[in-house]
């Protein structure tokens, strides 16, 4: 449970801080990316192009779709990859406290 806290929390650290402006909106957008991953990069490079720039201009709209990544992004993580991990066995050399 405490790892699936940590993961939220760092999660919404890193959506907070691409929202910062600067060298810290790009870094943490990156760590952001690179966290949430496979989510994050198919919402950014995929989605993100296909709708219109109108409907992404507002903060409440890119916070609410950061918010949408990270618990798309939770749920991958912490339901089918501990399901399939449990089913055919940890990668060679991983322990089972990794995951």
């Amino acid at each position: 449970m405490t790892k699936r806290i940590l993961w939220v929390t760092v999660a919404a650290l890193l959506g907070a801080g691409s929202f910062a402006g600067g060298d810290t909106s790009i870094i943490c957008g990156w760590a952001f990316l690179l966290w949430t991953a496979p989510i994050g990069p198919i919402w950014q490079f995929g989605l993100y192009d296909l709708l219109p720039t109108s409907a992404m201009s507002s903060i409440p709209v890119q916070v609410s779709a950061a918010v949408g990544v990270v618990a798309v992004a939770y749920l991958f993580w912490f339901v089918p990859v501990p399901k399939v991990v449990a089913k055919f066995g940890a990668p060679n050399g991983a322990t089972r406290n990794a995951l």
